[in-house]
């Protein structure tokens, strides 16, 4: 299809930085099988790579809503120490 003909479609407002930075908040939140197993230590082809999904949100948005919304960073810090805590013990889990 011609470039001009797409131009014509194309919004006033489209912000191409926006769908750039987009992209790459969904690429880091929604990592693939193999980086998410990576991550949590858990064999690459095990089904329950994909239950660590809703973890993965509820880390980063525990991790990083505080900081986005200026709450006390004391508390942002005893929460990721909890979530840091669980996450060791389930690798220790998984080694031992």
């Amino acid at each position: 299809m011609p470039d001009n003909v797409l131009k014509q479609f194309k919004p006033k407002d489209f912000n191409l930085e926006l769908v750039k930075a987009s992209k790459e908040i969904i690429n880091r939140t929604f990592l693939s099988p193999k980086s998410l197993a990576i991550l949590y230590n858990l064999p690459t082809n095990s089904w329950r790579v994909y239950l660590y999904y809703p973890v993965r949100i509820k880390y980063l948005l525990v991790r990083y809503t505080g900081i986005i919304l200026g709450k006390n960073m004391q508390t942002l810090t005893a929460q990721n120490n909890k979530i840091t805590s669980v996450l060791d013990w389930m690798k220790l889990r998984r080694l031992g």
